[in-house]
């Protein structure tokens, strides 16, 4: 498919096409247009203009004794997730590491989660396939990242959590985050703030209940619920905080997807959001500003944490740096309807 094509089916014209996929121009177009461009450029297999320059010249006559231009391709591991479409964070996450690598000439060629790593034949196809780096996203077991670093030396992880320092890291600080959300609830003027998301190895939970010490506030076990991060998990929280004993004055969940299935659990009971009870969460997946009421949440910077982890990574390809590298990028808190401020008069 061509460049035009490509503008004909999205629906703009072939210069706003040309500036999203080479340029990554974020100001062209609007972000639903562009990501309808990525699509079309992801399910088309077309070339980007610096790849596209490098088969052409190596196509002609007088380049025949050049070198081969070879195929530059990435891979791209999800630790947490085998779904990218059930996860819209690491979705967010993935496609800006798909659009950065995309416009230095490089493929992601696969996609894989860790459960299908692990099999002989996945780990083998990886090792044949022409990989120069692998992105891993979210937290990943320490065995399984020595399995990785055992094949591959080309590695960056992203995520919330700190790993082992074996590879180089592009981080937002989940521990700080969780401290953040709980200090935040606090400034409102809420003592009874419950929590819903994993426990086991989560660095989130134990930035809650250390927040949770430093003020003084102590949490009944009745208020903390360990679930799977999803909507469902969400939704069932609530229903395990209010059978437990009733819902605290506010609820700090995991992610945005653990708090919008919150948000439908409480309005089933009959009540209201922040009236009733407030919810804060983590991410800012575009979801949050389109339910009601409004999420508030704690901002994560999920396409610079893509931009960045393939900048770094392209850096060690090409031997710019040798030791491991760890960038943590900062957060901020997006205030909207979902939290009640009891100290207002």
């Amino acid at each position: 498919m061509t460049l035009k094509e490509i503008a004909e089916k999205v629906g703009v014209s072939p210069s706003t096409v040309s500036r999203v996929i080479n340029k990554n121009d974020t100001k062209c177009a609007s972000q639903a247009v562009r990501e309808r461009i990525w699509d079309e450029v992801s399910a088309s297999g077309y070339v980007p203009n610096q790849y596209a320059q490098r088969l052409k010249m190596a196509s002609y006559p007088q380049a025949e004794a050049q070198a081969e231009v070879p195929e530059r391709n990435l891979a791209c591991i999800f630790a947490r997730t085998g779904d990218i479409n059930n996860d819209p964070f690491f979705n967010s996450i993935y496609r800006a590491v798909e659009k950065e690598a995309f416009g230095h000439g490089y493929f992601l060629k696969y996609s894989l989660s860790f459960p299908q790593i692990v099999a002989p034949s996945s780990l083998e196809l990886l090792k044949t396939a022409n990989i120069d780096g692998i992105v891993i996203l979210g937290r990943c077991k320490n065995e399984h990242l020595q399995l990785l670093y055992s094949e591959f030396r080309n590695l960056i992880y992203v995520g919330l959590n700190d790993i082992e320092p074996i590879i180089d890291q592009v981080v937002c600080d989940g521990y700080q985050v969780a401290r953040t959300a709980v200090h935040y609830l606090h400034s409102l003027g809420h003592t009874s703030i419950g929590y819903i998301g994993e426990i086991d190895n989560e660095i989130r939970y134990k930035g809650y209940r250390d927040e949770m010490a430093s003020l003084g506030l102590t949490a009944p076990k009745e208020q903390v619920i360990d679930i799977h991060l999803s909507m469902e998990g969400g939704y069932h929280g609530v229903r395990r905080l209010r059978e437990g004993g009733g819902l605290p004055g506010a609820i700090f969940c995991c992610n945005d997807i653990t708090a919008v299935g919150a948000i439908k659990g409480i309005k089933e009971m009959g009540l209201k959001i922040p009236q009733d009870v407030s919810l804060l969460s983590i991410d800012d997946i575009e979801m949050a500003s389109y339910v009601t009421p409004m999420l508030s949440t704690i901002s994560i910077p999920k396409e610079e944490m893509g931009k960045m982890a393939v900048k770094i990574l392209l850096d060690r390809i090409n031997k710019g740096h040798r030791l491991p590298m760890k960038l943590e990028l900062p957060y901020q808190i997006k205030r909207r309807e979902s939290c009640r401020d009891l100290t207002a008069g």
